[in-house]
């Protein structure tokens, strides 16, 4: 396999399209249109669950390459010494925002998946940080 840069995932999905490169791996988000107009053919998605809008796509694990995981997140931070009622309120704030059915349905439209559960606990993104800051620079050899 030939790694090919590209300036953005528009130009790599063209090529795609038009039979230049043999492939392209990008964020759902931005190949999703081409896979449910048949114009490329969805091999798998990274994610651990099977996207919404991506139905007939298998994960990476169903597909037999469970190793091949790299989901994006989002957190939000406060400074360092924010008091704890004052997270408490925001992580409130946020659960309540990822509940709602608004919020659902455009991270759905956005090949997302929405976090749940102890994903939005303060906890998690404790822990989670540091382990794909180290997943990571391994990865890249640093």
């Amino acid at each position: 396999m030939s790694l090919i840069s590209y300036r953005g995932a528009a130009p790599a999905l063209n090529d795609a399209m038009g039979g230049h490169v043999d492939g392209v791996c990008d964020a759902a988000t931005s190949v999703a249109s081409a896979i449910n107009g048949n114009e490329v053919k969805g091999l798998v998605v990274s994610a651990h669950a099977r996207l919404k809008n991506l139905p007939e796509v298998p994960t990476a694990a169903e597909a037999g390459v469970p190793a091949f995981q790299a989901e994006g997140w989002n957190a939000l931070f406060a400074p360092k010494g924010t008091p704890e009622p004052v997270i408490a309120r925001l992580n409130e704030a946020l659960r309540k925002a990822v509940a709602s059915e608004t919020m659902q349905q455009r991270l759905a439209d956005l090949s997302s998946l929405p976090a749940s559960g102890d994903e939005l606990t303060p906890d998690y993104v404790r822990q989670l940080v540091p382990k794909e800051v180290e997943k990571y620079r391994v990865l890249l050899g640093k």
